[in-house]
């Protein structure tokens, strides 16, 4: 299962300070979320954000759905333990 974090951290703060928490806290996390710029999204992505419906950002899914968070706190959270689990889920 692919996982994903939707964000635009050159114009949202809660954005900026997720992407700097993961960056400080767990450098290798690009290797198990990928990361969409909902601003600049390529084709498949624009599609995926249409098909999951993310209204808001930062916003973290699946291929499948968003998984629910209460702010980019609890997203970062979400992200730690699926980056440390022994079997990479939520």
């Amino acid at each position: 299962m692919n996982f994903y974090l939707f964000s635009a951290t050159h114009r949202c703060q809660p954005c900026r300070s997720l992407v700097n928490l993961l960056n400080a806290h767990i450098p290798d996390w690009k290797k198990y979320v990928k990361y969409i710029d909902v601003d600049k999204p390529t084709k498949e992505e624009n599609e995926l954000t249409k098909k999951l419906n993310v209204m808001r950002i930062p916003a973290f899914g699946n291929d499948d759905t968003l998984i629910p968070a209460d702010g980019y706190m609890e997203i970062f959270q979400k992200i730690k333990h699926l980056c440390t689990s022994e079997t990479n889920n939520l």
